[in-house]
């Protein structure tokens, strides 16, 4: 009888040689779909640069279990507070767009509460982008750093079918 070593593939018996010619390594386990992991996928938004929406997807793909609206509704907060800090700082921050984001993500936060799973994620997904000053264009960095977040809020708001949440003002 021969057999298959664990570590090498090699075959052992009475004529390896031989052996290696004439019988197949085993096949390898077959995967089922219950063992292949299905890829999260974030809508398509229009309107949003490709680099922008690169890294709300690899948010949106992260975001296996989210956190609840108490506190996402935190970091948004607390996010805000650095920001006013940082205005004190940086006088070409657009504070009234901030705020006016953040009024955004918050409202966002409670709506999606009453969504489905997936539209609830999109939602988290765009305001932990809003609350990441390291995004595409370093939010405190210069006027313009809030620019892309504004683009996230809004799509992902418009996505969800919840223009109402927009305010006036943006």
């Amino acid at each position: 009888m021969r057999s298959w070593s664990l570590f090498d593939g090699s075959r052992r018996g009475e004529d390896d040689a031989r052996a290696a010619t004439d019988v197949e390594p085993p096949k390898p386990e077959t995967v089922s779909e219950e063992t292949v992991p299905t890829a999260v996928t974030c809508p398509l938004l229009p309107g949003l640069e490709d680099d922008v929406f690169l890294l709300l997807s690899d948010i949106y793909a992260e975001s296996d279990e989210l956190e609840s609206t108490e506190v996402m509704r935190k970091r948004n907060s607390a996010y805000l507070d650095v920001v006013r800090a940082a205005f004190h700082q940086n006088e070409y921050l657009d504070i009234e767009l901030v705020e006016n984001l953040g009024d955004l993500a918050d409202a966002l936060l409670v709506a999606a509460d009453d969504m489905s799973s997936e539209k609830r994620r999109l939602a988290h997904a765009g305001v932990v982008y809003f609350v990441r000053s390291d995004d595409v264009n370093d939010d405190l960095s210069d006027r313009t750093g809030f620019g892309d977040d504004l683009d996230v809020l809004s799509a992902v708001t418009r996505y969800l079918g919840r223009d109402d949440l927009i305010p006036k003002q943006m």
